[in-house]
């Protein structure tokens, strides 16, 4: 997040308040929960006041900063020989998202969208994201280079102007998902400066880096992620939960048995832990992150939150956003 208009000293603040160190930002094989970038640049926007602040700094990337994943553009000779394998690796940049690449009427649209529950649609997220996009493809073909157009599935909230002017291209709002258009020409443009000798060394460095991401996760964790996946769709129970994990309920509990796992302390983690995220969103209203919990009624959130913490979830939105 080192950009010219995030003072340092409020760049340290954020990175301390959501327990980042440092050293994490500039290194490409650390993880950070998708989660606590995504609410960092929501807030550093808010505090300094640029409402485009998402979009500036993914602008000032480039490829090299995202470690082997940005090797892959070095050493492919097209944006085609990028693209052939960018959905596949995309996840080692950024997790719970899907990236897709399709032709459609001689245009090539390079689409994403977040797939984690636990992160509600987030404008300055999507925007930086889609901005270090651009950077990429125009540090392997051109300054000058510019697409054709960019979408958008949120709101552009009066930021129209100043995003077309940072992405050099028409932007649109209120798609069913974020897009970059692209000239199919640019796609198939040869780079001269690629070294395809790297290509099989970079793509199997890749391949190993997400066989290891891609390992069998514990109960435990299983049990979070489907929790997360099944909240806001009707009550969460047990039997709901065996059957998405491929468990009869006598398997399961017998495996939570062993494992000394409770599921319902777990559900009430996760939802604690959701309502948390959401809460340190003022623009999300009440009655949604309720019903995104699993609660037909506020008042069932409300005493929800008061039994994690003894707050109201007004009260527990105003603690999340302290000064300072």
């Amino acid at each position: 997040m080192e950009h010219p208009q995030v003072p340092p000293e409020l760049r340290r603040a954020l990175l301390a308040r959501y327990g980042i160190d440092p050293a994490m930002i500039s290194d490409p094989y650390r993880w950070i929960k998708l989660e606590t970038p995504s609410l960092l640049i929501e807030q550093a926007a808010a505090l300094i006041g640029d409402p485009c602040l998402g979009a500036r700094i993914g602008m000032t990337y480039k490829a090299e900063q995202a470690g082997p994943f940005g090797a892959l553009f070095s050493a492919s000779s097209s944006l085609a020989d990028v693209f052939a394998h960018f959905p596949k690796f995309a996840p080692l940049i950024q997790s719970h998202t899907q990236m897709r690449v399709e032709q459609r009427d001689g245009l090539c649209v390079l689409s994403y969208r977040i797939h984690d529950p636990a992160v509600p649609m987030r404008c300055q997220d999507t925007e930086m994201t889609t901005a270090s996009a651009i950077s990429f493809i125009r540090g392997f073909l051109s300054r000058n280079w510019s697409p054709l157009e960019v979408q958008f599935a949120h709101a552009g909230q009066g930021r129209e102007a100043a995003l077309r002017q940072i992405f050099r291209a028409p932007v649109h709002f209120g798609l069913s998902e974020s897009r970059i258009i692209i000239a199919a020409a640019d796609v198939t443009r040869a780079n001269p400066l690629a070294t395809p000798s790297l290509r099989p060394v970079v793509l199997r460095h890749l391949e190993d880096l997400l066989a290891r991401e891609s390992q069998p996760c514990s109960l435990g964790e299983s049990l979070r992620e489907t929790i997360r996946h099944l909240l806001g769709r009707g009550p969460v129970t047990l039997q709901d939960v065996a059957l998405e994990l491929g468990f009869s309920v006598r398997t399961l509990q017998r495996r939570l048995q062993d494992e000394r796992l409770n599921f319902r302390l777990l559900l009430e983690e996760e939802r604690r832990g959701i309502a948390e995220t959401m809460l340190d969103n003022p623009g999300l209203p009440m009655k949604q992150i309720a019903a995104r919990l699993g609660y037909s009624e506020l008042s069932g959130f409300s005493r929800a939150c008061r039994g994690w913490t003894g707050k109201s979830p007004r009260a527990m939105r105003q603690a999340a956003q302290p000064g300072l």
